[in-house]
């Protein structure tokens, strides 16, 4: 239903000539903001979905508890913390000794910053040649 509902209104408002209650001119335009808040949306719910599908797998390690780690030697325990931090979307800014490395941060930014920006290019160029001459900006 609410699958439905979002097709209709989506529709309604971006298809030219409308459907079914909603096919006259609405006040509402979808301008930079609009475009920049769907991207950035978008952005997050594709992180979203990536970080719950790496946790929700099943080579995916628990966090380890304190009484789990007090009785391990030194060597195992800083191995279960290293692969607990290397788990799930964290572990792309993780170096191989478990602490955050800046190289991979970079990497990690440049790689959610360049889908933001083709999405917000899509969104802005796909409803340029429906709008008059600065008239929705």
């Amino acid at each position: 239903m609410v699958a439905l509902l979002a097709t209709w209104w989506t529709v309604s408002v971006f298809s030219p000539g409308g459907w079914l209650l909603l096919s006259r001119e609405l006040a509402w335009r979808f301008t930079p903001r609009w475009a920049a808040l769907v991207a950035a949306s978008t952005v997050a719910l594709a992180l979203l979905c990536g970080h719950w599908a790496s946790r929700l797998s099943r080579d995916t390690p628990e966090k380890p508890t304190a009484d789990e780690l007090a009785g391990l030697d030194k060597a195992t325990r800083a191995r279960r913390i290293r692969e607990f931090r290397r788990s799930g979307l964290k572990g792309f800014v993780m170096g191989a000794d478990g602490r955050a490395s800046t190289s991979l941060a970079q990497v990690a930014i440049w790689s959610v910053a360049l889908p933001f920006a083709l999405v917000f290019l899509l969104l802005l160029v796909g409803r340029s040649p429906n709008c008059p001459a600065r008239s929705c900006w």
